[in-house]
């Protein structure tokens, strides 16, 4: 994980350059949040949200 984020931001500092590599990386995550929001199967049990 530390070796090839770092590797990867060093890489992509190359290709978009040093003043985009935040929005790509923040894109990234965004496209990733959005896909497991859809993917994942969620379920609610009672216990879980606190209903007595």
């Amino acid at each position: 994980g530390q070796l090839c984020g770092n590797l990867l931001g060093g890489v992509m500092s190359h290709w978009v350059g040093l003043e985009n590599v935040f929005y790509v990386s923040a894109l990234s995550i965004f496209i990733g949040m959005i896909l497991i929001l859809f993917t994942k199967d969620q379920k609610f049990t009672s216990s879980s949200m606190n209903i007595q």
